[in-house]
């Protein structure tokens, strides 16, 4: 008896998702899971079936967003509408859906369905949170741990201050204006006393 081969779940589940999209979209969803299956026109490397359905349930909502908008075709789809499905989201949300459209309008691309890739430059801009301070009462108990004064400079000046290791390798005793309580790090950017 030969054994049958079992479909595979992740697969069948992505396979569901892509039925269940709206028409206008779920060929194309079809044709970009083959690409992610290594069963495209140009075949490529394989990606995980886990992998294939999270993609496929990420950019379920984009989709149905485009088509409650009125888009019916994935090659009328421009950038200003994923930057309009990217915006609102959270930028952990909005980087695996950004990765989800990605690979679709490459997919499609490759396989000659869409003219242009209206993803490929879509950059998310993310706010850098500024270094905080060592709070006090840290700082203090840091310093106790050395009575070496370069030492204790050293952190103090990273701890408080934020100056990496190369700022402060740059310093310069002539940059030290004692009357005023300031050290000049670079032309035009001081760092007052704590």
């Amino acid at each position: 008896m030969i054994p049958v081969p079992q479909p595979d779940a992740s697969l069948v589940r992505a396979r569901y998702v892509a039925d269940t999209l709206p028409a206008p979209f779920a060929a194309s969803v079809h044709t970009w899971i083959n690409v992610l299956c290594g069963e495209a026109s140009h075949p490529s490397r394989p990606l995980a079936s886990s992998t294939i359905y999270h993609y496929v349930l990420r950019a379920r909502t984009a989709l149905d967003g485009w088509a409650q908008a009125g888009i019916d075709d994935l090659r009328s789809v421009t950038r200003e509408d994923i930057d309009g499905v990217l915006s609102p989201l959270r930028v952990a949300a909005a980087k695996s859906i950004r990765s989800a459209l990605r690979s679709l309008f490459r997919a499609l691309k490759r396989e000659r369905l869409i003219f242009q890739d209206p993803a490929r430059n879509v950059s998310l801009s993310v706010a850098r949170p500024l270094p905080v301070p060592l709070a006090t009462d840290l700082l203090r108990g840091v310093l106790d741990t050395t009575s070496d004064p370069r030492v204790r400079l050293c952190l103090a000046l990273s701890a408080i201050h934020a100056l990496g290791a190369g700022d402060q390798r740059a310093l310069r005793l002539d940059s030290l204006d004692r009357a005023h309580g300031r050290l000049v790090v670079r032309p035009g950017h001081t760092h007052l006393p704590g």
